[in-house]
């Protein structure tokens, strides 16, 4: 530092600064700093050569070491030779050297060979390293490729589901209202009855009421027979879950060929020579899984080859010697082979090739004891065994048996859209077949040909006809490109697509097999008070023969038989007509109850169609004239009434619901509280909406997105829906509501408080002048799922 700023010192008049090295100038003069990098090397510099002087020089004697001693290991002085290393082994500081040196000469091969070891080493890992990110990255593409077929596969069985639900939500529904106009009739004819039985009770003529005593006795065969209280619900799901089915190595017959993952499995070119035990199979090439079930219901799915026996077995099932797969011995099995396909039942029962198929799905419900088979690419069912027979608690496990050498038994990834096999129960088909539903064949005639319906297609609107009926009629109107239903005459742009109804297929040919019931006979004809025979009074009953007669019969053709007077006779009708007054009366009851029984259940499987109500919006509300839109608008002069909003911006629906489940869609803006309210909550001033105040609801505003407790319940900005879906269960006392687009769950309200037959409305409030709120057709029905229990 000194230095430099000496010579700079001389070199100030020039104003010219240079590096006394190079001759490189510098203008103006730069600013000196410590190298602290530099000078802590020459401070370490001075250091090393000062201790290096100092390793040299004895420092017991001063004297230069120049031997080496072997004991201490040691370099050390010739006068430390004669003090205390006296009689130490001693060479010169040179021949101590040459030894080391051969020794650091080993030590130096060994660490090159252990750095060459290390640098393999690393080499290796990073190979790793390198590999396991390709490995994942190759994972996570193929993940993303799986869940995009996966939801792909998810939304077409969606769609599929949907259009499934609405074809049998209409054909229940249209049966069900069958079944309540008779209701009906038939509580009307009873009602009937009952009066005539009060009138004729009350008659004080005793023939009159001898001769039409017996027209108003009731069978009680007569009307529709339906159990309200045992009905079950139109549309049941049953949902099977997905498991990983993997094959167990300690039960595989020694011919049989396990790949490592246990899940592929073939017959082998040889036996191999493996420890019995009591679980391997000694005689059938069969393999049980790891996984065994002993409650719930369960799915897997299987490619197969050419030869093979795939179903379940229950753990106490034999497995030894040549056993019998039959469900007497334990086995639920199909079995395929080049020229024949069956179930294994006692008799075998054949099945058809064409269901034979290449992937095989397998669904176990072992609290309703079966097992049922379906093709996985068409979904076609199989077959199904029933009544399973094992103990409480007993293992189930899949079993495979192959005898293919050629192609394995495949057992796939276990996914969503083959897990969703619907077992659907129809109530009007269970009730014809035990025949307690009489039917009329025009309900189920096509109003085109006017016969029973064939191959029954049923179209947006409800309507039901057969698909070349139906066909014929659209293909008239391929020039206009507008299609219509021949009863209601709605439209159809473009031409629909057309599909068996099952459903409706499946009551036809139910009401082929039943036959239709005949309506009720008529009533007999009055009888003239006078003898047909003798122009005489009646004037005698004839027990004999249940009739009124004249003396002069009882002398003839009723000689002998048991008569009494008409009073007589009167009196103990009497007591007959009491008690089948008390019956129609009682029967009657019954009817009334089942009628509103099946009103609800009518009204569950309905799906609300919602229009606003334009006597109770909001002066700045615009609505359209059909009611199902409506968006902020210039402030209108409407005339006030107790049922309008007066500051906030709300309509509710011209519907309102005292009972059952009702679902509704909205296509919402940016600004809307959507829910539904009470009748008696406030309508009028700065009501609050919360469950207290009658209202239940969700809001959505800019940056906030709530259901409206209190205090408010913030949601995931990443839910807010284009499509808003509602449904509320007026007995549940809940509104739940759902993204229609997912189908996701948002909130779900419960212990709704409001008064027994109060009416519940729909309410929807916007705040968004840009876009409006619109009210979408019905597409959709809430049907709860089947609970394990």
């Amino acid at each position: 530092m000194g230095c430099i700023k000496n010579c700079w010192d001389q070199k100030d008049q020039t104003g010219i600064y240079s590096c006394p090295q190079c001759r490189q100038t510098f203008t103006p003069r730069p600013d000196l700093h410590r190298n602290t990098i530099l000078a802590e090397v020459v401070e370490k510099l001075k250091e090393t050569g000062l201790r290096q002087l100092q390793e040299k020089i004895c420092s017991t004697h001063d004297k230069l070491l120049e031997v080496y001693c072997r004991t201490d290991e040691k370099c050390v002085c010739y006068a430390c030779v004669m003090d205390e290393h006296r009689g130490h082994d001693t060479v010169s500081a040179a021949a101590g050297r040459t030894e080391k040196q051969k020794q650091l000469g080993a030590t130096q091969t060994q660490t090159q060979q252990r750095l060459q070891e290390r640098e393999k080493e690393l080499q290796e890992l990073r190979q790793a390293v390198e590999s396991l990110r390709s490995s994942a990255h190759t994972a996570v593409q193929d993940t993303d490729r799986i869940f995009t077929e996966l939801i792909r596969s998810i939304e077409r069985t969606r769609s599929e589901v949907t259009q499934l639900i609405r074809a049998q939500e209409r054909a229940a529904v249209s049966q069900a209202e069958g079944l309540l106009e008779r209701l009906e009739k038939e509580i009307a004819e009873l009602k009937r009855r009952d009066a005539e039985l009060d009138q004729l009770s009350h008659t004080e003529n005793h023939i009159h009421f001898l001769q039409n005593s017996q027209s108003v006795y009731i069978s009680q065969s007569d009307g529709v027979e339906l159990d309200c209280d045992r009905q079950e619900p139109v549309v049941m799901f049953v949902f099977y879950s997905p498991v990983a089915v993997t094959l167990d190595p300690d039960t595989a017959h020694c011919e049989l060929s396990l790949s490592e993952d246990g899940k592929r499995v073939r017959l082998g070119e040889e036996e191999q020579d493996l420890s019995d035990n009591p679980h391997r199979f000694d005689y059938w090439r069969c393999v049980v899984s790891r996984e065994a079930f002993t409650s719930g219901r369960h799915y897997w799915e299987v490619e197969v080859n050419n030869s093979w026996r795939i179903g379940v077995t229950r753990e106490s099932a034999d497995r030894k010697g040549g056993i019998s797969f039959s469900p007497q011995q334990g086995y639920w099995c199909l079995y395929s082979y080049q020229s024949g396909f069956s179930a294994l039942t006692a008799p075998v029962t054949p099945l058809p090739l064409s269901l034979r198929p290449r992937k095989l799905g397998v669904c176990v419900d072992i609290e309703e004891r079966k097992v049922s088979f379906y093709t996985v690419e068409s979904r076609a069912h199989v077959y199904t065994f029933t009544d399973m027979v094992f103990t409480q608690e007993e293992k189930i496990y899949p079993v495979f048996c192959t005898g293919d050498s050629d192609k394995d038994l495949e057992l796939l990834p276990a996914v969503t859209p083959s897990l969703l096999l619907l077992s659907v129960q129809f109530l009007l088909v269970r009730k014809m077949a035990e025949g307690s539903i009489s039917v009329s064949q025009d309900q189920f005639s096509c109003s085109v040909c006017l016969d029973l319906l064939k191959d029954p297609v049923t179209l947006l609107c409800g309507h039901s006809y057969c698909m070349g009926c139906i066909k014929n009629c659209w293909d008239q109107e391929d020039q206009t490109g507008i299609y219509s239903c021949p009863n209601c005459r709605q439209t159809f742009t473009p031409r629909p697509d057309l599909h068996r109804n099952t459903i409706l297929a499946e009551v036809v040919e139910k009401l082929k097999e039943t036959g239709c019931s005949s309506p009720p006979p008529a009533h007999r004809q009055l009888q003239e008070k006078i003898c047909s025979t003798h122009d005489k009074l009646c004037e005698v009953y004839c027990h004999t023969d249940e009739k009124c007669v004249c003396y002069l019969c009882v002398m003839d053709e009723h000689r002998g038989h048991d008569t009494v007077s008409a009073a007589a006779g009167r009196t103990e009708k009497q007591k007959q007509l009491g008690a089948t007054q008390t019956q129609t009366q009682q029967r009657l009851q019954e009817r009334e109850k089942e009628l509103q029984e099946l009103r609800q259940a009518v009204e569950s499987l309905r799906v609300a169609t919602v229009t606003l109500d334009p006597d109770t919006a909001h002066c700045r509300l615009s609505l359209s004239e059909d009611g199902k839109r409506v968006r902020l608008g210039e402030r209108k002069s409407l005339s006030d009434n107790p049922h309008r909003f007066d500051l906030w911006p709300c309509v509710v629906s011209r519907e309102a619901f005292t009972s059952g489940r009702h679902y509704w869609e909205v296509e919402v803006n940016d600004l809307w509280r959507i829910g539904v309210t009470r009748e008696s909550a406030e309508r009028k001033g700065g009501f609050i909406f919360s469950p207290q105040h009658g209202y239940w609801c969700l809001k959505s505003y800019w940056s906030d997105f709530s259901a409206l407790t209190d205090p408010r319940t913030r949601l995931p900005l990443s839910l807010r829906p284009r499509k808003l879906g509602l449904c509320v269960d007026i007995e549940e006392r809940e509104v739940s509501f759902y993204t229609v687009e997912s189908r996701a769950h948002l909130y779900t309200f419960t212990d709704m408080v409001f008064t027994q037959g109060e009416k519940i409305y729909p309410v929807f409030c916007t705040e968004d002048s840009d876009k409006g709120l619109e009210l979408l057709p019905a597409v959709s029905v809430e049907i709860k799922p089947v609970t394990d229990s």
